[in-house]
């Protein structure tokens, strides 16, 4: 079984706390040929949170431990509670 990402079959689980639906990934889904899946939910970020980037470089350097994932500026309509700065590194 293939995976995909939740979002893109309808979960309202990205930064925003909106979807990204692709009606091809939502039928597969429908179909039971993709597993849904939410890197950022599996980490135990919430949903909606600050947007976050890669200050430089790509993920493979965030892997190697030379790069970090940094939070970006608070998004309006997002609970102080849910803005706490976080530094991602790979483990």
């Amino acid at each position: 079984m293939d995976i995909a990402s939740a979002c893109l079959a309808g979960v309202k689980c990205r930064y925003d706390g909106e979807a990204w639906p692709d009606e091809r990934i939502v039928e597969l889904h429908n179909k039971g040929l993709v597993k849904l899946v939410c890197p950022e939910c599996l980490a135990g970020l919430p949903a909606p949170r600050c947007p976050s980037e890669i200050s430089g470089g790509d993920g493979a350097d965030v892997l190697d431990r030379l790069q970090r994932i940094d939070p970006m500026r608070p998004m309006a309509g997002v609970e102080p509670d849910r803005m706490e700065s976080v530094t991602i590194y790979a483990r």
